[in-house]
């Protein structure tokens, strides 16, 4: 590798992860080895949430010391020592009234939180990569994203309406064969934004990083 870059983002999804199991296509000590013999400053991207992190690597906690970007640049964090270098949940004083309007349209929808998906009858721990459905009246605090799923294709467009109402960003992805999901979350969030404020934080140009990911939001 050409020692004119610095640093070096890796998408999780898809890239590092198997897309249909979600398993490491590679051993992530081996990455991290790479990585330190380069000398390279690393971050990690994922539109996934922290507790999907922490359980996908609780055997690799050297790897987990490095700043990871997630819920597509809604939150820049280091999960091993829990220094957040940048934080934007959706303002809850708006979630409410979102969710109101999307339960009209679908029932499946999830807030991602920080410390993963609450439901009412379901007291799991913070931790639990289990996803938990939302209920009217709870959890409006530290939600990162928005993720409704499996929408049906006459309902896309009523889905799309109610988040430009909320002035909230949002893409979609999917197929009509395979089901259009679609993740939301604040406004002015994303993975290029994240990116772009750490290599400021480190004082690296923007020519001496790379960045390896599928295509799709990296």
């Amino acid at each position: 590798m050409n020692q004119k870059y610095k640093a070096i983002f890796l998408d999780f999804d898809g890239t590092l992860t198997d897309d249909k199991t979600n398993i490491m296509r590679e051993n992530p000590n081996d990455l991290l080895d790479f990585l330190n013999k380069k000398r390279l400053f690393s971050a990690f991207a994922t539109g996934k949430g922290l507790y999907y992190i922490k359980d996908l690597l609780k055997d690799s906690p050297k790897l987990l010391n490095n700043y990871f970007i997630l819920y597509d640049g809604s939150l820049i964090i280091n999960p091993l020592t829990s220094k957040v270098f940048f934080s934007r949940p959706i303002d809850e004083s708006i979630l409410p009234g979102i969710c109101s309007k999307l339960s009209n349209v679908t029932r499946n929808f999830y807030l991602n939180r920080l410390d993963g998906l609450f439901s009412e009858k379901n007291n799991l721990s913070p931790d639990s990569s289990l996803f938990r459905f939302w209920k009217p009246g709870l959890y409006y605090d530290d939600v990162y994203q928005i993720y409704i799923r499996d929408i049906q294709e006459s309902k896309v467009g009523d889905v799309e309406l109610c988040l430009r109402d909320a002035d909230i960003s949002f893409y979609k992805f999917g197929s009509r064969r395979k089901g259009v999901s679609i993740l939301a979350f604040a406004k002015g969030c994303n993975k290029a934004t994240a990116i772009k404020n750490i290599l400021a934080e480190i004082h690296i140009l923007e020519s001496q990083a790379i960045i390896v990911g599928d295509g799709k939001t990296i």
